[in-house]
C-alpha cells in the first residue's frame, strides 16, 4: 500500500505531509478567523494602554503556535523490545511461502542471543532448497548459525561476526511519515506506522499499541507478519548451539558429498551443467 489514498476501516489515511498540510490549513483559518481580528480589534486599546502586556500576548500566541507545530510534526518515538520474550510470526515471500510458521526468542539480558525456529519451512536465503524444510538459526556474540537436520546439517557457520538484534531495533529505521494498513499472523488488519531502513528493508508497528504488526527483509520480498509477543523468561538452554561443526561455513548451493541426498541435488546440477 501506498498510504496515498489507502482506505483503513473506513477511514482515509494520508501520508504524513497530508495530514501536516491540512493541519496548517485548519489552522491558519483559526488563526484568521478567530485569534487575528481578536488581536486586531484589541490592538489599539492595548498597545496604547498597556504595551507591555501586548507584546506578552504577541509572545503567548507565537510560542503555542509553535508549541502545536512541533506536536503534530514530531515522528512517532521508536517503540524498544524487553529483555526476554518469545513471538510466533508468520514467513512469507512471493515465490511460494505463505504465512508458514515460525518463532522468534530472544534473551538479550542474560546471553544477547536469540533463537528463530522455522517449524516448517526456513529462510529461503540459507540454501537454495532451505525453504523446502524446517530449520534453527541461533545469533549469538559470535555469528549467526543454522542447523538444518533434514538434509544432515547439524550445525554451520551462516555469517561469522554478525549477532543478535538489540532491543532497539529499529534503531537504523526512520519513520516515513506514512501510515498504512498492515496485516498479522492471525489476518487482523492494524493500522500502523511505517520504518524504512537502508536497501527497501521496512517495519511496520501498530499505531496505538506499538507492538510489531510486520517487517520485510529488504529486496528478498521475504516478510516476517508477527503473532502476539509473550514476555517472559526465556530457557537460556533454546539459545544453545547444536552438536556439529558450527565453524564450517554453510554453503548456499551445498555440493558436498553429505546432502546429496536432497531431492532437488541432480535437478540443480543438471541445470548448472554439473
Amino acid at each position: 500500500s501506498s498510504g496515498i489514498n489507502a482506505e483503513y476501516g473506513g477511514i482515509l489515511i494520508l501520508p504524513s505531509p497530508f495530514r501536516f498540510r491540512a493541519f496548517h490549513s485548519i489552522l491558519a483559518l483559526f488563526l484568521s478567523f478567530f485569534v487575528f481580528p481578536v488581536h486586531l480589534h484589541c490592538y489599539s486599546f492595548i498597545s496604547h494602554n498597556n504595551p507591555t502586556k501586548m507584546k506578552n500576548m504577541l509572545l503567548f500566541a507565537i510560542v503555542l503556535s509553535a508549541s502545536v507545530y512541533s506536536v503534530f510534526s514530531a515522528d512517532p518515538v521508536k517503540p524498544q523490545w524487553p529483555q526476554e520474550f518469545s513471538l510466533p510470526f508468520g514467513l512469507n515471500d512471493d515465490f511460494g511461502l505463505h504465512n508458514k510458521s515460525a518463532v522468534l526468542y530472544y534473551n538479550y539480558d542474560k546471553l544477547q542471543s536469540q533463537m528463530i525456529d522455522y517449524i516448517t519451512n526456513c529462510f529461503p536465503l540459507v540454501r537454495y532448497d532451505s525453504s523446502f524444510h524446517p530449520c534453527k538459526m541461533y545469533f549469538n556474540p559470535t555469528g549467526i548459525y543454522v542447523s538444518l537436520p533434514d538434509l544432515n546439517i547439524p550445525c554451520c557457520l551462516f555469517v561469522d561476526g554478525v549477532g543478535t538484534i538489540p532491543p532497539d531495533f529499529l534503531h537504523g529505521f526512520n519513520f516515513s511519515g506514512k501510515i498504512e494498513p498492515a496485516y498479522d499472523f492471525y489476518g487482523n488488519l492494524h493500522k500502523t506506522y511505517l520504518w524504512q531502513g537502508v536497501d527497501d528493508f521496512k517495519y511496520w508497528t501498530d499505531v496505538n499499541t506499538t507492538f510489531d504488526v510486520q517487517f520485510q527483509d529488504g529486496l528478498s520480498t521475504v516478510r516476517w507478519n508477527f503473532g502476539n509477543m509473550n514476555v517472559s523468561s526465556q530457557d537460556v538452554n533454546i539459545f544453545t548451539l547444536p552438536q556439529g561443526d558450527c565453524q564450517k561455513k554453510c554453503e548456499f548451493f551445498g555440493l558436498e558429498e553429505y546432502d546429496r541426498k536432497s531431492p532437488f541435488y541432480d535437478p540443480f546440477l543438471r541445470f548448472l551443467g554439473l
